[in-house]
Formats: C-alpha cells, sequence, structure tokens
C-alpha cells in the first residue's frame, strides 16, 4: 500500500477511518481489543493501535477484519470509492439470512413435528 489512499487522501485517514469503524462495532473496551485479536491473529499492541487509531491494519488483518465486521468492509468500500457495492452487500446479507429463516421454517414442517399430549386424564 503507498503513502497515499484513493478517496481519502491521506495514511491518517485510512487509520481514522478503519478506528472509527472497529470502535462503532466494539466499543473503547479491553474487550473490544480482545475481540480484534481474536478476529485478526494479531498482537494486542496492533489491535489497540487500530482502535485507537494511531495504525491500521494492512492485508490480510484487513481481509479478516472485514470477513468479521460489516462495518469495516462499509469503510474499506468508502475509502476505495466503491459506495455503489453496498446494496449489493446489503442484498447479499439480507438473502443469507432469508436462507437461514427457510431453513428454520422447513425444520418445523408439521410432519416433524411431534406433539406429545398427557393421556392420564384418558385413564
Amino acid at each position: 500500500m503507498g503513502r497515499n489512499m484513493h478517496s481519502s487522501g491521506t495514511i491518517e485517514a485510512y487509520t481514522a477511518t478503519i478506528s472509527r469503524a472497529l470502535r462503532s462495532d466494539l466499543g473503547d473496551s479491553h474487550r473490544a481489543i480482545k475481540t480484534v485479536m481474536s478476529w485478526t491473529g494479531a498482537s494486542e499492541r496492533s489491535a489497540r493501535n487500530w482502535l485507537c487509531g494511531s495504525s491500521g491494519p494492512n492485508g490480510l488483518h484487513l481481509v479478516r477484519l472485514m470477513r468479521h465486521s460489516h462495518t469495516v468492509t462499509l469503510a474499506v468500500l468508502a475509502l476505495t470509492g466503491k459506495e455503489r457495492l453496498v446494496p449489493a452487500l446489503a442484498l447479499s446479507g439480507i438473502r443469507d439470512q432469508l436462507l437461514e429463516t427457510v431453513e428454520l421454517i422447513d425444520g418445523f414442517a408439521i410432519g416433524d413435528i411431534e406433539i406429545h399430549v398427557p393421556c392420564a386424564h384418558l385413564n
């Protein structure tokens, strides 16, 4: 990655944008640092620096953050000038949720439901 970013113009804008996205999702607690470490495999120092905006993730760490954080993904799209992809990303997420819902509904098909009625009153 060079010293300049496409839409923001600076590394500082990049690090601030990623920091805002992470803090939006995770807050400012020590737990946020641990979560970022878990998501990325990065050190505690790196995770803390990303959250406070003093540096930003590179390469694989950024991809791993995007995998876990929709907000980071949207921030990266904005930094690259690809905001027009946001609706497609949202539709993909909605589609996945609908498929999960269909699976749940299929699991409750009438033939799959066992109804247990106590028969004590029939004796």
